[in-house]
C-alpha cells in the first residue's frame, strides 16, 4: 500500500465513523426528547363516589406531569354551559325537588394548573338522600369535557362520557 493509498484509506475511515457518530448523536437526541415528553405527560381521569346521601365527581392528574387546562366545558343536555355561575344555576334549579344539605361545585379557567396527583372536585351533592335512579339522572344529564396540554404542548382531551 502507498503513502497515497493509506491516506485515501484513512480519510473514508474517519469520515465514515464521523457519520455514524453523528448519526448515532441525532438518533439519542430524538429518543432523549421522546423520552421526556412521556415523563412529564398528564393524564386527567374522573372519580365517582356515590352513597345513599353523597354524590361526588372529581378530577384528578394521574400522569407524570402538570396539566395546563385550555378548555373546561361543561355540557347540560349537550348544551354549553358558559361559565361557573351558569353551571350553578342550572344544577339549583334540576336539583331543586331534592332535599339539599349541601351542594357544591368546581370550575377550572383556561390557565389553571392541574398539577401532579392535583385533583378538583367539579360536584359535590349532599341530600337526605339520593336514590341509585337520582344519580344516573344527574350523571346523564351533564358531561364534562377538558381540554389540556402538558409542559411540552403535547394536547389531551377527557370527556367524561368515556370514563363513566
Amino acid at each position: 500500500m502507498t503513502k497515497d493509498e493509506f491516506y485515501f484509506w484513512t480519510t473514508v475511515a474517519t469520515i465514515t465513523i464521523s457519520i455514524c457518530a453523528l448519526s448515532l448523536a441525532i438518533w439519542n437526541g430524538y429518543l432523549t426528547r421522546t423520552h421526556n415528553k412521556l415523563s412529564v405527560k398528564p393524564f386527567i381521569t374522573s372519580f365517582l363516589q356515590e352513597s345513599s346521601t353523597n354524590l361526588t365527581f372529581t378530577i384528578t392528574n394521574c400522569g407524570l406531569g402538570p396539566a395546563e387546562i385550555e378548555e373546561f366545558t361543561i355540557f347540560a343536555n349537550g348544551e354549553k354551559i358558559n361559565n361557573h355561575e351558569e353551571f350553578n344555576v342550572d344544577l339549583e334549579s334540576f336539583l331543586a325537588p331534592l332535599t339539599l344539605q349541601n351542594l357544591y361545585t368546581g370550575y377550572n379557567k383556561p390557565g389553571h394548573i392541574i398539577d401532579i396527583k392535583g385533583s378538583t372536585t367539579i360536584l359535590e351533592i349532599k341530600a337526605d338522600s339520593l336514590a341509585p335512579e337520582e344519580i344516573k339522572t344527574i350523571l346523564n344529564r351533564y358531561r364534562l369535557v377538558v381540554k389540556y396540554k402538558s409542559l411540552y404542548g403535547q394536547r389531551f382531551e377527557f370527556d367524561s362520557i368515556k370514563f363513566l
